[in-house]
């Protein structure tokens, strides 16, 4: 019994000794970390951002045509499109057109404003 506690109490003297340098790998490993779920938190915000944008505007072509009785498509009629299917696709390519307009400006208003005033542009 005498032995152990004086067992216990000698190895609680002693201060573990860790590696030379084992805190700045643990400090690169915990920065490396917090950059990776920086960047999956970017690319989760785009898929975010855009999946709403496209339900929102399926909402609104959605609502435009069955409660309003409003046919979008009545605008693409002039486009000559030799497809069964071709009016609606035009439509599509011109929509998608547009939103990929504007998530282009979106990242790069997002780039000025993340470099601040006074700093120039991108």
């Amino acid at each position: 019994m005498k032995q152990d506690k004086a067992l216990r109490k000698t190895l609680s003297q002693f201060e573990p000794q860790l590696p030379f340098g084992f805190h700045d790998k643990v400090m690169k490993k915990i920065h490396l970390e917090a950059e990776l779920q920086k960047k999956r938190n970017y690319i989760l915000d785009i898929l975010v951002a855009g999946t709403v944008s496209f339900l929102l505007f399926a909402g609104a072509i959605y609502t435009l045509n069955n409660y309003l009785g409003y046919n979008i498509l009545k605008i693409f009629q002039g486009l000559n499109i030799p497809s069964q299917h071709g009016l609606p696709v035009s439509f599509y390519i011109c929509m998608s057109f547009i939103v990929l307009l504007l998530l282009g400006m979106d990242f790069k208003l997002r780039q000025i404003i993340k470099k601040g005033p006074g700093k120039g542009p991108v």
